[in-house]
C-alpha cells in the first residue's frame, strides 16, 4: 500500500500555488499580488523541518512572499520561476541531494505531472487538476492552501512514529 511508503520518505517537495496556497491571488490597486497560506500547514512544515526531514519547494511561479514565510518555517531550499521541475530535480539527484526512491512530491497542476511520476510518492490536494488527481498515488481530503500539506505531513510523520512521539501520544497501530 502506498501509505506504507510514507515511512521511507526522506525528502519532501512542494509546489507553491495550489498546494501551499489556495490558488487564489488578491491583487492590490498597486499591482501587488497577495496569496493565502494555512497556519496549520505552517505548523506541520515547521515540525517536519525541525525533526530533520528536509522540505524543498519548487515552483513555476514567482512567489517571493511565500519564500520568506517558508524560510521562517525552516524550509531552506526553494526554487521559484522554474520552467522544468523534473530537470531541476534530476540535477539535485545527480549531486546526491535527493533520491527519487525516497522523495514525496505534492503538486496540483499539469506542469507537476512529470515530477510526480518520477518520485516514489506523488500527492495531490483534493482540488488539483483532473490529470493530477489521476496521476497522484495519494489525494488529500483537504484542498490546497487549506490543510492539504498538514494532512500529508501528519500522515508521513505518523507512519514514521514521529508525530506520536513529538506530541506524547500513544500509538494505536
Amino acid at each position: 500500500m502506498v501509505l506504507d511508503k510514507l515511512a521511507d520518505i526522506q525528502t519532501v517537495i512542494f509546489d507553491i500555488d495550489g498546494v501551499l496556497t489556495n490558488a487564489s491571488v488578491l491583487v492590490t490597486e498597486t499591482g501587488e499580488e497577495l496569496v493565502q497560506m494555512s497556519i496549520k500547514d505552517g505548523y506541520a512544515i515547521k515540525l517536519t523541518a525541525s525533526l530533520g526531514i528536509p522540505i524543498y519547494v519548487i515552483s513555476g511561479a514567482n512567489r517571493v512572499s511565500a519564500v520568506y514565510r517558508l524560510k521562517r518555517l525552516g524550509v531552506t531550499k526553494t526554487w521559484i520561476n522554474v520552467k522544468d521541475k523534473l530537470e531541476l530535480y534530476k540535477k539535485l539527484e545527480a549531486k546526491g541531494a535527493v533520491s527519487a526512491a525516497t522523495t514525496l512530491y505534492m503538486g496540483d497542476d499539469n506542469p507537476d505531472i512529470p515530477l510526480m511520476n518520477y518520485c516514489a510518492v506523488s500527492v495531490a490536494p483534493a482540488d488539483a487538476s483532473i490529470d493530477v488527481l489521476n496521476t497522484a498515488k495519494i489525494v488529500t481530503s483537504a484542498n490546497g492552501g487549506q490543510g492539504a500539506v498538514r494532512e500529508i505531513l501528519e500522515k508521513m510523520l505518523r507512519a514514521k512514529g514521529l508525530w506520536q512521539k513529538h506530541h506524547g501520544l500513544v500509538s494505536h497501530n
